[in-house]
């Protein structure tokens, strides 16, 4: 169940749509009661229920607040189009873990197209009013040659073998994170990586699914910088 509703401002009140509506009713909320919503501005708008309807809910704004959002360093998360479902639970998953950004390319050994920007966008929300985050990742569908590949970039495949740790520095800024899709890098691809001087890194002894190697790597960072703290 959300711990935040989705919603547009106008004025002094915050709409809900009439999906957003349903799931408040699933919650049994009533009209005078309070709750929290936000617009995908950074606030958390404190409210009060003031009408259901069968198409949406009006709430009146009583408290606007400021949410921490500066989780360091940034993280600008790259991956390559994969299985739709793996791909979706990536994204929920992301968002819980504050990822700054999201950018899909299709990547040579992707095996599948993908363009549908609004309905990434609506896995994020959903994950955001889940965890309590008033403003979803910056979400892009892009070419491979749109990846930023400078010195904060990391590329990651189950053939190569250098330390994770040592790429990681103390005093970073922002890291920019390339995984390919879940059949991996293409020969040319790892051809343009080493040509940037990219590392690219072996996770370990073993194999992980495509979207449980992006789960680790942010796990990794966000106890290493105490990004959740």
């Amino acid at each position: 169940m959300p711990n935040l509703f989705f919603g547009k401002k106008e004025n002094d009140e915050i709409i809900l749509d009439k999906q957003e509506t349903a799931h408040l009713k699933i919650m049994r909320k009533k009209e005078n009661e309070q709750l929290d919503a936000f617009i995908n501005d950074g606030k958390i708008y404190k409210c009060i229920i003031k009408k259901i309807s069968s198409k949406n809910t009006i709430l009146k704004i009583n408290e606007i607040r400021e949410q921490k959002l500066n989780f360091k360093p940034n993280i600008n998360l790259y991956f390559g189009i994969s299985k739709v479902d793996r791909m979706n639970l990536l994204i929920e998953k992301a968002v819980e873990m504050r990822i700054n950004t999201i950018n899909i390319y299709k990547g040579e050994k992707s095996t599948i197209n993908y363009k549908n920007e609004d309905k990434i966008k609506k896995i994020a929300i959903q994950a955001a009013k889940q965890s309590y985050l008033s403003k979803i990742p910056d979400i892009n569908i892009i070419n491979f040659k749109e990846i930023v590949l400078n010195d904060n970039t990391i590329a990651f495949d189950f053939s190569e073998n250098y330390s994770m740790e040592e790429n990681l520095k103390n005093d970073i800024q922002e890291i920019n994170l390339l995984f390919g899709p879940d059949m991996g890098f293409s020969d040319n691809e790892k051809k343009i990586l080493n040509k940037s001087n990219i590392p690219i890194i072996n996770l370990g002894k073993t194999i992980f699914r495509f979207e449980t190697s992006i789960f680790y790597v942010l796990s990794i960072i966000n106890y290493k910088y105490r990004r959740l703290l």
